[in-house]
């Protein structure tokens, strides 16, 4: 009696591997990502840096409290949109508690509008002057329409002690 060998079996290389099913691929993709999500951040007053003394604003903390010293800095660093025609403005009197220092500066940053986004933006200084409250209110308009509702509008509560 003659006995057959037995077949060979071959593991598969990698490229003949089954592929991994979409949801398992899915579920383990959103739990990777969860996992090196940045903390939120903080919702109270913004401050200025302990380093440099001066607070930093920027369109994502709109509607939040700035709470500065007098004598202390305040920077808003705004993005632009001049490609649309819409410029930033002032749209508050913010005196006798702020003095804004000198005028804006219109700021390109040549890699940001590389990888796709907003390539400019403008930095606004105001010193606390004297204690009080104040709403700081900055507007996006374009130059043709000087009345009527902004195109867009951003404020900060600044408090002076």
């Amino acid at each position: 009696m003659t006995v057959a060998p037995e077949p060979r079996r071959e593991r598969p290389c990698s490229r003949h591997r089954q592929p991994v099913p979409f949801g398992r691929l899915a579920v383990a993709s959103a739990l990777v990502a969860a996992g090196c999500a940045a903390p939120p951040a903080p919702r109270g007053p913004i401050t200025p840096d302990a380093w440099s003394g001066v607070a930093t604003v920027v369109q994502q903390d709109a509607g939040r409290t700035v709470e500065l010293k007098v004598g202390q800095v305040l920077e808003a660093r705004l993005t632009t949109y001049p490609a649309q025609g819409i410029a930033l403005s002032l749209g508050s009197v913010v005196v006798p508690t702020l003095r804004q220092e000198g005028r804006p500066v219109h700021v390109d940053d040549a890699e940001r509008a590389l990888m796709g986004g907003v390539g400019s933006f403008e930095i606004w200084r105001f010193r606390a002057e004297q204690p009080g409250r104040v709403a700081l209110t900055f507007q996006y308009r374009r130059p043709w329409e000087s009345t009527g509702t902004p195109t867009r509008s951003l404020s900060y509560e600044v408090v002076v002690r």
